[in-house]
């Protein structure tokens, strides 16, 4: 199962992400900065190696595996153990995005984001067996005053 899931826009802009306990989580607790590392990385990735972009990012202790959604602009990240299967990872990364854009196709294309519209994928991610049953950190945006300001200015833009 994933310790953490993150899901952001391509421009970094995060709009789902809870930690559920694992070791990674431990370590690196905000993702907020994570977001802008993650869309970074893979902006990067697709300019300088590969047309198609990152697919996993391997660290001495976890890894960090990649869905990217081009037509809507998403990015998935699941943070995973290193001895996790990778054809598992790869179906959750699948039914985990089939499952956000159905449920939020409205939502993911506007121009402001309100992040509380997101909060009830908690309960599909675990219903999906993609996390265990209860997430131990959200990532409260409207606290961070770098991204209330970007939901702010796309909110007088609608």
């Amino acid at each position: 199962m994933a310790d953490d899931v993150i899901i952001l826009k391509t421009s970094g802009v995060p709009l789902f992400a809870k930690c559920y306990g694992g070791s990674t989580c431990k370590m690196h607790p905000d993702h907020a900065l994570q977001s802008g590392f993650l869309a970074a990385l893979f902006s990067f990735s697709k300019e300088t190696f590969s047309e198609k972009g990152i697919k996993s990012v391997i660290f001495d202790d976890f890894k960090l595996d990649f869905k990217v959604d081009e037509d809507n602009e998403l990015i998935i990240v699941l943070a995973n153990p290193l001895l996790e299967d990778d054809a598992k990872i790869k179906k959750q990364l699948e039914v985990t995005h089939k499952v956000f854009i159905e449920k939020y196709k409205l939502e993911i294309n506007k121009l402001a984001y309100d992040t509380s519209l997101f909060m009830d994928f908690d309960k599909d991610l675990v219903e999906l067996k993609i996390v265990p049953q209860n997430a131990k950190k959200d990532l409260p945006l409207d606290k961070i005053p770098f991204w209330k300001k970007i939901f702010a200015r796309g909110k007088t833009q609608e």
